[in-house]
């Protein structure tokens, strides 16, 4: 955790059209997770939201996958998923670290606000599929309380139809104007190019 870069030296070959560069740096000591502790959670209990850190007592200290598993890692694990699959889209967890000795103690404060439910579903971009084949592949309904892995499984799906570019699928969410513990889900599509010309040509000579 007190890794120091010390200095840093740049040096630009003609001859060879190269660049070297050096690093000079102290790497520290080793620090090792001591414990952890939530402040301000009210839905969840410590119990819940410690095994998706995914660190014991004694670990080497990670930052890095501690951050992926407080704030988002690829299997939605995380405990910031749990929170907003529930609909606290507007989760704050803040975590502060208390290094002692070879060992590092972390506080994590929560603050959950409001919770919300989803208001309207909209689609554009779609000029040839209609709305009602998109959204069939949608798991988001309006009514229902705001979960991000519904979106991110909405957006899976679109992509996996092959009607749309995956690349360029991205949802929208904003609050909604008619209520304000809604948020209106906006999925933005771009259709693929699908059509084809196919010609055939025939010549007898005699």
């Amino acid at each position: 955790m007190n890794f120091v870069l010390v200095e840093d030296s740049i040096r630009f070959d003609e001859a060879r059209g190269e660049v070297f560069i050096k690093l000079f740096l102290t790497e520290g000591d080793r620090f090792y997770l001591r414990n952890i502790e939530f402040k301000g959670n009210t839905i969840y209990t410590d119990q819940q939201l410690l095994p998706r850190i995914n660190m014991a007592k004694g670990d080497v200290m990670n930052i890095e996958k501690f951050e992926f598993n407080l704030f988002g890692n690829q299997t939605q694990t995380d405990v910031m998923s749990l929170y907003m699959d529930f609909g606290y889209l507007q989760i704050m967890l803040q975590p502060q670290y208390r290094p002692s000795g070879d060992s590092v103690d972390i506080e994590i404060t929560v603050i959950e606000n409001d919770r919300y439910k989803l208001g309207r579903v909209n689609i554009v971009g779609n000029t040839r599929t209609k709305d009602k084949v998109i959204r069939r592949e949608l798991f988001t309904r309006p009514g229902d309380y705001f979960a991000r892995t519904s979106i991110i499984n909405s957006i899976r799906a679109l992509g996996l139809t092959g009607f749309f570019n995956p690349e360029a699928l991205q949802p929208d969410i904003q609050p909604s104007r008619e209520d304000p513990s809604t948020v209106d889900v906006t999925y933005k599509v771009e259709e693929r190019s699908n059509d084809q010309l196919n010609l055939q040509f025939g010549y007898a000579g005699m």
